[in-house]
């Protein structure tokens, strides 16, 4: 599966996807969104892709803190919005560096 979210205590899967780099190869702008009800809390997920780049945002409220494992066979650059003592900034220039290294 190109994307797997997994409860870190219990490995329960928490969210998944089987997208592939081809989906988004598209000449329009397409834009899709959900609502998720899940046993660890409820989320709302938005994407838009064209061109064979994908953005990707998401809002959650979990029901208990816990630990989660991530892994995505895509080449995926996380911007965490809210991440204590560490500025947007931090991120952009990480996600920049990422994909500007030969």
């Amino acid at each position: 599966m190109p994307l797997e979210v997994r409860h870190h205590g219990n490995h329960h899967l928490i969210h998944g996807n089987d997208y592939v780099a081809s989906d988004f190869q598209v000449n329009d702008l397409v834009e899709r969104t959900r609502e998720l009800d899940l046993p660890v809390g409820k989320g709302y997920m938005a994407h838009w892709y064209f061109d064979g780049i994908r953005m990707a945002y998401a809002r959650w409220r979990y029901y208990e803190p816990f630990t989660s494992e991530w892994h995505a066979d895509l080449e995926v650059v996380h911007l965490p919005r809210r991440a204590v003592g560490l500025t947007p900034n931090f991120f952009l220039k990480a996600a920049l560096k990422c994909c500007t290294d030969e």
